[in-house]
């Protein structure tokens, strides 16, 4: 049973983390083997289908979140700013404070330590606008969201989404 472990850890975290496999002259050979790899591991028991499924989620979320990112960029970037008459709807403050943050790691004879870390998590403050029947919100300063009132009419420099029926606030006056 260890030596299975042995023998999948060895072969995924060794080959990407040394780059001890053979690469080929492009790209797509580099992608076709790492896809290999992972659904090979599917065939080394419970471990590797284990490890195998890990593997497959990461990819999946790395992947939407890539595309994630690609789909808000082309919709909201280099396009010409409008401006036109707003109502700021709510105030939102989210106060700093210290987030516990627990991190459990092997410590090598069939156990583990857990070691507990304080994140802090800085102040924010953001103001919801509505333009017509269209929502969005936007952070601001603390001076700003002090003088902001509910109801408020306000300037709104946005962005109108090339695909989304969104818009972007860019800034507020």
């Amino acid at each position: 049973m260890l030596l299975l472990f042995y023998d999948v850890y060895v072969k995924v975290y060794l080959s990407l983390l040394f780059c001890t496999f053979e690469m080929k002259a492009s790209e797509m050979d580099f992608v076709m083997f790492f896809f290999n790899m992972v659904f090979d591991l599917f065939n080394h028991g419970w471990l590797g289908i284990i490890l195998g499924s890990l593997l497959v989620l990461i990819m999946v979320v790395i992947v939407g979140l890539i595309a994630w990112g690609v789909f808000h960029a082309f919709d909201s970037w280099f396009l010409p700013e409008q401006q036109a008459q707003g109502v700021i709807i709510s105030r939102s403050h989210s106060p700093a404070h210290w987030q516990p943050m627990v991190t459990t790691i092997p410590n090598g004879s069939g156990g583990s330590n857990t070691i507990v870390t304080q994140m802090y998590i800085p102040a924010s403050w953001s103001v919801t606008v509505r333009m017509g029947d269209r929502t969005s919100s936007m952070g601001c300063s603390e001076s700003y969201y002090d003088d902001a009132r509910q109801d408020q009419r306000v300037t709104v420099h946005y962005v109108d989404g090339r695909l989304s029926s969104r818009f972007y606030v860019r800034a507020l006056s």
